[in-house]
């Protein structure tokens, strides 16, 4: 007897749903005809949709399955057609920047998509061959069936490597978090490179001048209220809270003149309340600082601050 389309559905899903398990959304997409020049419809909105598992319930055979990535993984797409295998390799035995791989997806084309911990940028191709899908960036995982770019045939995207989810929690040890490190700052001085000009951008709302004592109290508000949020946040999502609101302080600091000196320690002593040891002290170091950097080349000024921006 034939299996039922109902439990095809749990075998194929099976995947998804353990994506959404770790609170990471997912979405399906139908194909399109084949006299379109796409190649599935995604749906409206999709950088934007919570883990939710009711969106599986529109999943047919033949539609493509995504995963966000930026929200509790980055994945680094590597299409060897494109040199993306030499890139990597020159990244890996070269610069010595390679991060951890907590789980790897075979893509029809012969490429891999090595799912590593978050960085907090956004998606975007550093080099040859090689995408970053990180914030706003979405994955193709399993059962996706597409077509192969080397050989025309139809190939499923199979998981090679079963994602570990507790490792994209934290890092494990002292070579994990120099491995992690290097690879961080290799990323971010190149998404710079790409993406930022050499001077920083400053908001209309403030040029260096001296802050009125309204202001300043304003400015501490806002930082009061972001420390209060970190401390909030729950387990399994410290990571990304981090992130997002040392990266506003960043934008605060540029944009509404907020005493960088003072942020700095704030965000220190809030998120130090995560701490369990020495490995931990360092990571949430670090992470202030890269998220406070990458914050200050979007500057929020008085008129643009809305603490509802803050909610992860």
């Amino acid at each position: 007897m034939g299996m039922s389309f109902s439990e095809m559905r749990e075998r194929e899903l099976a995947l998804a749903r353990e994506f959404i398990a770790n609170g990471v959304p997912v979405f399906v997409a139908r194909p399109a005809p084949r006299s379109s020049d796409r190649e599935f419809y995604f749906p409206k909105g999709w950088p934007e949709i919570e883990p939710d598992l009711s969106v599986l319930d529109e999943w047919r055979p033949g539609y493509a399955v995504c995963a966000v990535t930026g929200v509790r993984f980055d994945v680094i797409d590597v299409d060897p057609r494109n040199g993306g295998d030499e890139s990597f390799r020159m990244l890996r035995d070269v610069a010595r920047a390679a991060p951890p791989i907590r789980g790897i997806v075979s893509t029809p084309s012969g490429g891999q998509h090595y799912y590593v911990n978050q960085s907090g940028l956004r998606k975007f191709s550093p080099w040859h061959g090689i995408d970053i899908q990180a914030g706003r960036g979405f994955v193709y995982i399993p059962p996706t069936i597409r077509v192969s770019k080397t050989t025309g045939q139809r190939k499923p995207y199979i998981l090679s490597r079963p994602i570990d989810w507790d490792a994209l929690d934290q890092l494990s040890d002292e070579t994990e978090f120099d491995q992690f490190t290097i690879w961080s700052d290799v990323l971010l001085r190149t998404y710079q490179k790409i993406h930022v000009n050499d001077e920083t951008p400053v908001g209309r709302n403030w040029v260096g001048r001296e802050l009125t004592s309204d202001e300043e109290f304003e400015n501490f508000q806002r930082l009061t209220h972001i420390c209060m949020k970190i401390k909030e946040a729950p387990y399994g999502k410290h990571d990304v809270t981090l992130y997002t609101h040392a990266r506003a302080i960043g934008g605060l600091i540029t944009g509404s003149g907020l005493d960088e000196r003072l942020a700095r320690e704030m965000l220190k002593a809030t998120a130090w309340t995560w701490v369990r040891d020495e490995k931990d002290l360092r990571w949430i170091e670090y992470k202030i600082s890269r998220s406070i950097e990458i914050g200050k080349q979007s500057p929020i000024t008085i008129h643009d601050w809305h603490s509802s921006d803050l909610e992860v």
